[in-house]
């Protein structure tokens, strides 16, 4: 039982780490101090895990608000911001994740500060309200999405040297490094994107700009006495919206699937996982 538990943390735990993985673009972020954006946030995740030749399926979905607002320039080129995520909800047909009736409020309105450059890289995240994360397993993988190290990077397209035009095309990599409990996970991604139009949405002139990822999975842990590693591969595509005249990204969906191997060499078993991850972030206001 506790070997199954921590199969499923480590899955989503993978899950986490895909979502924060976004991108990079150029032409201008436009934060002017007092700027305030509210984004709508919804994930579904949808996992098989194979043990001892015995699947276990279950789904997830996530939904939550972030809020950010800009205090201006600080150096001619980076802003400070701030931001706090609310109306969090999390349900599963696994009764170990379906998290309805959880008190969020240990995170929810909870602020942190970061800096981010005209073409979208954060940096400097901290903490301004002490958030104190459950010390459960399975809880810490779920949440590590709302880590505000990187929460933040899901809002920010960081732009490419050129500026933006139908046809630029440019490349992006991004590794996650992470630990929780006793497993350290890192993800390498490779982006590929391509301005395809320009076109209205939600009200914005946007640049649509279509994306291709590939994703690398190396990992190792140890649970019960018995060490492990994990290796895996991923691909995906998306869809991004970035209002040019505004200098805001204004939403994106991207879909990935991965299939990822937890090797137990003493134990001469492999337990595969293969997870299809679906994101849409949209700008409420």
């Amino acid at each position: 039982m506790k070997n199954k538990k921590t199969l499923i943390a480590l899955a989503v735990f993978v899950f986490s780490l895909s979502i924060g993985c976004i991108l990079s673009t150029t032409s201008e972020y436009k934060f002017p101090n007092g700027t305030k954006l509210e984004y709508k946030v919804s994930n579904e995740m949808k996992q098989v895990i194979t043990m001892m030749g015995q699947e276990q399926a279950f789904t997830m979905n996530t939904n939550e608000n972030i809020h950010i607002s800009s205090l201006g320039l600080v150096d001619g080129n980076k802003f400070k911001v701030e931001f706090y995520i609310d109306n969090i909800s999390i349900t599963s047909d696994n009764s170990q994740f379906n998290l309805e009736n959880v008190d969020f409020s240990f995170i929810t309105n909870k602020k942190s500060s970061a800096l981010v450059s005209k073409k979208g890289e954060v940096a400097s995240v901290e903490a301004i309200d002490v958030i104190e994360f459950p010390q459960d397993q399975v809880m810490q993988s779920i949440l590590q999405q709302y880590n505000p190290a990187q929460i933040l990077l899901k809002f920010f397209l960081i732009l490419p040297e050129n500026e933006l035009k139908i046809g630029e095309t440019w490349g992006d990599s991004k590794t996650e490094k992470t630990e929780n409990a006793d497993v350290e996970m890192s993800i390498l991604t490779d982006y590929t994107f391509t301005v395809s139009e320009i076109v209205d949405y939600k009200g914005y002139s946007c640049f649509k700009i279509t994306s291709t990822n590939k994703l690398t999975y190396i990992g190792q842990g140890a649970q019960m006495g018995y060490e492990f590693k994990t290796s895996g591969k991923g691909q995906g595509e998306g869809t991004y919206y970035f209002a040019q005249k505004e200098g805001i990204l204004v939403g994106y969906e991207t879909h990935n699937s991965s299939n990822i191997n937890m090797d137990f060499t003493a134990m001469e078993m492999t337990v595969p996982m293969t997870t299809s991850l679906s994101s849409k972030v949209e700008l409420v206001k």
